[in-house]
């Protein structure tokens, strides 16, 4: 349904609602949410109990693909003689050994193809999302001081829900 604006797309909702054949109505007003201020205090709350937003100093440039490569072989290494030897948990053994075999095919390939090529594939197949992941989560950790408002919609929900004219779908 239509109406002619906000105001009267309130009230016309809240008068089909009670119909026993609707269910629920939307308007563009319920993309907005209510109590803001009580949910923005339990935003800040929890910040205060994590760590600040993660920063990476752009001094310290990434280590080489060389360096990476064989930080990898030490860390196999480690697995053979360490982890993979020790015999009083199978299961982490065996684990241990599957993992250094694992990095022994990736520093192979690394030694067929491009080693830059071989890592960036492994990042992303090891973090695969998660950096953009982390980012909306900090993100939803520190909105708006103001909350949110009809105007900070994404402007393909606005669109669908309010005409420029100031109709109000509902």
């Amino acid at each position: 349904m239509l109406a002619p604006d906000l105001q009267s797309a309130r009230a016309l909702a809240a008068r089909i609602e009670k119909l026993d054949v609707v269910d629920h109505t939307v308007t563009i007003l319920d993309y907005v949410p209510p109590e803001q201020d009580e949910k923005l205090e339990i935003l800040a709350d929890l910040a205060l109990f994590l760590p600040l937003h993660p920063r990476f100093d752009p001094a310290v440039p990434p280590a080489s693909p060389e360096a990476q490569l064989a930080l990898l072989a030490d860390f196999r290494d480690v697995l053979r003689k360490g982890w993979g030897s020790s015999r009083d948990d199978p299961a982490l053994a065996a684990s241990a050994d599957r993992l250094a075999d694992t990095i022994d095919r990736i520093l192979a390939r690394a030694h067929q193809e491009p080693p830059g090529v071989v890592l960036s594939r492994l990042e992303a197949q090891l973090v695969g999302p998660l950096p953009d992941q982390l980012r909306r989560f900090w993100e939803a950790l520190s909105p708006s001081a103001d909350g949110v408002a009809l105007g900070d919609l994404p402007y393909d929900v606005a669109s669908r829900m309010l005409a420029p004219d100031g109709r109000a779908r509902i």
